[in-house]
């Protein structure tokens, strides 16, 4: 309303103006003037006034997806645990999100951030790669595998060397990133070289002290245990025959200290067995000693009670039926065949 009133100041102003200057203005009718004042309504007013600068949405569009490109990045860099291998570099591409992440929020609509993002979302996935490369070195130096593939050791080396000089000279991301596969491929196939050999090797562990158990029957009196510790030979053959050959080895240590335990448990319960029954066996010859000298003495003629026969059994041995039924066959199966041949192999 007040808009109005100052607009028709501003109109009436005019009117006078031209009223002074020009003659013709003076045949301007009242009715005229009231037509002016007419058209100049609130709703006509308030449509001159400019508009809110309208939201670019692809520029929002584009952002998106580059902030969720970024966002998978830095989930891959923590996942590979970079803050622990790759604390520096990390922490660097973290100050730079930090210290950027509120302004990028404030402006995410109308100003264009693909580029600063690219720069961040690379140096992340490079991050990860190189992270994901150190993980493998520890693990290749903690169980000496280099001997297994020394090409790829001695490549993955190098590129190692080339990296960190790259890092320290400021190299871009991208040349980062290069270096940083070509790392990270080569201690992989050293690291799946490596570990499917000893995976082999620890099946024969496996198994041998499977052949332990089964010698004390561990089948017939821990039926139960037994077959838990076949199992886990059986899990561990499906680990190394679909590719996952540190599945494998893992299962086949586990699989071997298991059935050891098993052994041992077995192997003092027999023993105990075996024990009693040559005590017994002793006091039976004991016995029968000191009945022979009896008879000497003073013969029997007649049965006294509490005396048994001569070849009466006082305490059954410790024999299975066919104990070999108790046996689990881990080489039976179609994977358990092919576990054996990457076995046999090695």
């Amino acid at each position: 309303m007040k808009k109005s009133v100052i607009l028709f100041i501003s109109i009436l102003a005019l009117i006078f103006a031209s009223c002074k200057s020009t003659p013709k203005a003076e045949e301007t009718t009242e009715e005229t003037v009231q037509e002016e004042v007419t058209e100049t309504t609130p709703e006509a007013v308030q449509e001159e006034v400019p508009a809110e600068p309208s939201v670019d949405k692809s520029i929002a569009s584009v952002n998106q997806a580059k902030l969720d490109k970024l966002e998978k990045a830095r989930k891959k860099a923590i996942d590979a645990k970079a803050a622990e291998y790759l604390p520096e570099p990390f922490a660097e591409a973290e100050k730079t999100y930090n210290d950027r992440k509120d302004y990028v929020s404030e402006h995410f609509e109308t100003e264009s951030f693909a580029d600063e993002i690219d720069a961040l979302t690379v140096r992340y996935e490079a991050i990860a790669e190189a992270a994901e490369a150190a993980a493998k070195k520890k693990r290749i130096e903690e169980l000496g595998l280099a001997q297994y593939s020394k090409a790829d050791y001695q490549k993955g080396e190098k590129a190692w060397d080339k990296l960190v000089n790259q890092y320290e000279s400021n190299a871009s991301g991208n040349d980062l990133l290069s270096s940083a596969k070509e790392v990270n491929g080569a201690y992989s196939k050293v690291l799946t070289a490596g570990l499917k050999s000893i995976a082999a090797k620890a099946r024969t562990g496996a198994i041998n002290a499977k052949k332990k158990a089964d010698s004390v029957y561990a089948g017939v009196s821990e039926k139960a245990i037994y077959k838990t510790c076949s199992d886990k030979i059986v899990k561990a053959d499906s680990a190394l025959v679909t590719g996952d050959p540190e599945g494998a080895y893992k299962g086949y240590k586990d699989a071997e200290a298991s059935f050891m335990t098993l052994y041992e448990s077995v192997s003092k319960k027999r023993e105990a067995a075996q024990s009693k029954i040559e005590e017994a066996k002793k006091a039976v010859q004991n016995a029968e000693n000191y009945a022979a000298e009896a008879d000497e003495i003073a013969p029997l003629t007649e049965a006294v009670d509490g005396i048994e026969e001569e070849n009466a059994t006082l305490l059954e041995e410790d024999v299975y039926k066919k104990p070999e039924d108790s046996v689990i066959d881990v080489d039976s199966t179609e994977v358990g065949k092919a576990a054996a041949e990457i076995e046999a192999a090695e």
